[in-house]
């Protein structure tokens, strides 16, 4: 692969905004990932729901990122890595407040699918932005940086999470996720320079994308609806087999 760079940063401050950019794109979406598992109850309770159909709003993440993960990567290639970023940036930013703002649990899991769409953009983007923007002998420690401040996004993820849904509420994570996102969107369209793939030819496959797509979600649905339905029926089990147990007790007792 031998990436082409259309636009440099101009020094120093301009390898720094490149590096706040995509350390924060990155450090939104792994907080947006784990503070939602704890959050759960909380969109449970406040959108009377059950816990079943609110595990949806983290399949939805999942799945969309899953989906379309590939395809943001052949984008960044053939379109340019900024466009690709600034458009995940976008996407991201705006579903965060349709997150915040959704009045129903359908309205809030399309908002997610969304949010998932603008995260599989940014993900295969940064190693390349990074790359392109630093000198081999920076470049290490640029990429270290850039995932070091990921991380601590995994790590706070459970404590945002849990603290700002015990506290003001659990749309409170996604008003805290939409300026973060916003902000590392004005610093990507003021510093972060174009980059491709120079040796990618042809067009995104539109039919294999599809097949991607299709083929994921499908998994996605039958691992998590078989999930719950083969527990509903464990259930059911469990509870005749209870029931014809304490029968049998009863017609003992009173023999």
């Amino acid at each position: 692969m031998r990436p082409i760079s259309v636009r440099l940063p101009a020094g120093a401050s301009g390898r720094a905004g490149v590096l706040a950019s995509v350390s924060i794109a990155l450090f939104c979406i792994q907080v947006d990932f784990f503070a939602l598992n704890l959050a759960i109850p909380g969109i449970t309770a406040g959108m009377r729901v059950t816990v079943s159909a609110s595990q949806w709003t983290l399949s939805a993440y999942m799945l969309a990122i899953g989906c379309f993960f590939i395809v943001g990567g052949r984008l960044g290639d053939l379109l340019g890595r900024r466009a690709v970023l600034l458009t995940g940036l976008a996407l991201f930013a705006a579903a965060s407040v349709g997150c915040a703002l959704a009045p129903t649990l359908g309205f809030h899991v399309a908002a997610r699918v969304v949010q998932g769409v603008g995260a599989a953009l940014i993900f295969p983007v940064p190693v390349a932005v990074v790359t392109n923007a630093f000198s081999d002998a920076t470049r290490a420690r640029a990429l270290g940086i850039t995932f070091g401040i990921a991380n601590l996004g995994t790590a706070l993820g459970p404590f945002v999470g849990g603290g700002l849904t015990d506290g003001p509420g659990w749309r409170w994570i996604f008003w805290f996720l939409a300026p973060l996102s916003a902000s590392a969107l004005l610093i990507a369209l003021r510093y972060v320079p174009d980059s491709r793939d120079e040796s990618a030819t042809g067009q995104v496959d539109l039919p294999g994308a599809l097949a991607v797509v299709v083929g994921l979600a499908a998994l996605t649905l039958a691992v998590e609806r078989g999930t719950a339905c083969a527990l509903r029926r464990r259930t059911r089990s469990a509870r005749v087999r209870i029931l014809m147990c304490s029968g049998r007790l009863d017609r003992r007792l009173c023999a």
